[in-house]
């Protein structure tokens, strides 16, 4: 009898210690269990696989394909520089066996663009949208306690923008193990009362209920921070496989509110949990941050907490050469420090929704953003009144990042046009499909300011022929005459507030001394600020990006932003500098690595050198497209090894390096010939 519980004993502490070793959370205390499915998964480009569908079965070898890290985007691999159309990935794993008879669902963060998974064997489903998230429920395929094997083919050819279409899995994977019963989301509008100093919080609680049979429960909320204010509980009835959404509010006094604003951005934090009636741990807990602040567009005017502001910004390209699109974290913090301190407090920062810790960092730290869906340019394909793809990618952006306090606004596309009207020129279709997805929007978020991206508004005439007679904010990009565009939009709509989306006037430049803004943009952004209708404008760009747009360098780096790709100022940061920040609040600008002595066009430099994994990714000048070049690197304890290399722009690779100091040197290739080398920069590889 003792060997028996011993050999219990043994198997519980066995289990414990495995569930452990996975880093999974207690699942009685928060209702779920998460299990990190990134690292190195197996890649292949071989357009062979897409005549069958023997590549997603769990026995297909594909011991011979090629390893990535996921996060990653295959752009990064020196192989796959240049690669557009479908790669397929492949992952095998295994799941805790007391994850059996539980809810389990297999989540993506973000995939580009148009992505297919299987899981063991059985088709999970599509989907279309290369910056949101999706999920799919795997309760009836996975096999607790056995081998489960993912495949997956990702699409990277759709492509409409200027910026790089990074491609693959550019966002994490993960499990997650839940209850029948969950919450899906919690929406919070915190609105303060600005005359008398409290403030509601209002609160939408969306659950499922994934059970043959009618559920019965409490849900429990309170609001961490507020010591007054009182635990909400609320009975909830949800039907077999059915949801329903819980609408709670919470009285804040005025001594327990802190506004959320640029210079003391508060956040609180709103802990929900759903339990049975006679339940001491929760079915599930969710825990959501937000801010208390009011945002108002009214009389030609921005409000936030009741007081008009004038801002500006920049447009960043969620673009980095050596991470791609994965936007980790040291890149994100630097990136909006560095516009902060460039004195930029408000934009509409790209053309898609923006990476979690981005805005995680943007609520932290008191920048105003509008975010956007994918949908640019004249004839884009997806403008469509009610189209359910644009639809899908709104409600999965807002319902996403609904909590955000940093987000004021959404945009539902950007310079859209009718390809059969002789310039960028509006139609019923425009006009509809703007409308559709505005009325739409306010469906899914009533409580922020809604808008489109023009660069037509300036031909508008008369009301009821430009979509901004719908819009809160009007937004337009300007190349030259902003101010003039300005005033005619005042005319038209004197009571809607104005921002400049985007204004440039030509590429800044790829070399840091001679990078500077035009005059005339410089004039621009000034006579801007003497309108008071127009609340700010936005620099195209804050980085350059990497592009295959027509007229970008020979490096692929389109040369737009203050800071190059790799994140070292130009003369031009300085100059928007101050522009931007007033002249007490200028701090030094923050730079990534120092810049080389020289860079020139005529002999390659390199730029810098980043140390990854085991790897590292060396920047270097190009003077011209077909060049080929080499790359000299040596630790102290070896002999100097080299890297050719064909097609790579501006970037590559050098993977399979022993932890040590490098020195690393480029020189071109002239057919059999070859230039003098470049000076040496240092690195380390840990």
């Amino acid at each position: 009898m003792i060997k028996k519980i011993n050999i219990v004993c043994l198997m519980l502490l066995t289990m414990a210690i495995s569930l452990s070793a996975q880093d999974l959370k207690p699942f009685e205390k928060g209702g779920f269990d998460e299990l990190s499915l990134n690292g190195t998964w197996q890649f292949s480009v071989d357009s062979l696989l897409s005549r069958s569908d023997e590549w997603t079965q769990p026995s297909y070898q594909s011991s011979k394909w090629d390893q990535l890290p996921v996060p990653g985007n295959w752009d990064v691999e020196n192989a796959y520089a240049n690669f557009k159309g479908t790669g397929y990935y492949r992952k095998t794993f295994t799941v805790p066996s007391a994850w059996k008879g539980r809810k389990l669902r297999l989540c993506f963060g973000a995939v580009y663009q148009a992505t297919e998974v299987w899981l063991n064997g059985n088709y999970l489903g599509k989907h279309v949208g290369g910056y949101t998230p999706f999920e799919f429920d795997i309760s009836n395929v996975i096999l607790p306690g056995g081998d489960n094997t993912i495949a997956l083919s990702a699409n990277n050819e759709y492509g409409a923008g200027a910026w790089w279409h990074w491609g693959g899995i550019s966002r994490e994977v993960k499990l997650v193990r839940n209850n029948e019963q969950r919450i899906v989301w919690q929406h919070i509008v915190a609105e303060p009362d600005l005359d008398n100093g409290g403030a509601s919080v209002f609160a939408s609680v969306k659950i499922t209920n994934q059970s043959d049979q009618e559920f019965s429960g409490i849900l429990t909320s309170n609001i961490r921070e507020c010591a007054s204010c009182e635990r909400i509980e609320k009975e909830v009835t949800i039907p077999s496989h059915g949801e329903i959404s819980a609408n709670l509010t919470f009285e804040l006094m005025p001594d327990e509110v802190k506004l959320w604003d640029f210079d003391n951005p508060h956040l609180y934090h709103l802990q929900t949990d759903l339990k049975t009636k006679n339940g001491d741990h929760p079915l599930h807990s969710s825990t959501d941050r937000f801010g208390i602040r009011k945002i108002e567009a009214r009389e030609g005017k921005l409000l936030l907490n009741g007081q008009a502001v004038h801002l500006n910004g920049f447009n960043r390209v969620a673009d980095h050469r050596a991470y791609g699109q994965t936007e980790p974290d040291h890149i994100v913090k630097f990136d909006i420090d560095a516009m902060k301190a460039m004195g930029c407090n408000f934009t509409r920062i790209m053309h898609y929704p923006q990476a979690v810790n981005l805005l995680d960092y943007c609520d932290e730290v008191g920048m105003l953003l509008i975010e956007e869906i994918p949908v640019w340019g004249k004839g884009n394909p997806e403008i469509i009144p009610d189209n359910p793809l644009t639809k899908q990618w709104l409600r999965e952006m807002i319902e996403r990042d609904y909590n955000h306090p940093s987000i004021v606004g959404w945009s539902v596309a950007n310079e859209i046009a009718d390809p059969d009207l002789e310039g960028r020129q509006m139609s019923p279709n425009v006009y509809n499909y703007v409308k559709t997805m505005i009325d739409y929007v306010y469906t899914l978020d009533s409580s922020r300011l809604k808008t489109y991206v023009s660069y037509t508004v300036g031909n508008a005439e008369k009301i009821g022929v430009d979509p901004a007679d719908l819009c809160d904010i009007i937004c337009f990009n300007s190349y030259g005459e902003a101010a003039n565009i300005a005033k005619k939009c005042h005319a038209l709509w004197p009571d809607k507030p104005i921002f400049v989306s985007e204004i440039g006037k030509g590429q800044v430049g790829l070399y840091p001394d001679t990078a500077v803004l035009a005059e005339s943009l410089q004039s621009a952004i000034r006579n801007l600020e003497n309108l008071d209708y127009v609340v700010g404008s936005s620099l195209w760009t804050y980085n350059d990006y990497r592009s295959r747009y027509p007229g970008t360098p020979a490096s692929q780096n389109r040369a737009w932003g203050v800071y190059n790709v790799w994140r070292q100022p130009k003369r031009s940061a300085g100059q928007i500098q101050s522009l931007y920040a007033s002249q007490t609040s200028r701090e030094e600008l923050p730079t990534m690595d120092e810049l080389p002595d020289q860079a020139s066009e005529r002999a390659p430099t390199i730029w810098t050198v980043i140390p990854l994994d085991k790897s590292c990714m060396v920047g270097f000048s190009v003077g011209d497209e077909k060049d080929h070049y080499e790359i000299e690197y040596k630790n102290r304890q070896g002999k100097a090894k080299l890297l050719k290399i064909e097609n790579l722009q501006g970037a590559a690779k050098i993977d399979n390096l022993p932890p040590g100091s490098y020195s690393i040197r480029i020189r071109r290739l002239m057919g059999t010939a070859a230039g003098p080398w470049s000076a040496t920069r240092e690195t380390m590889i840990k």
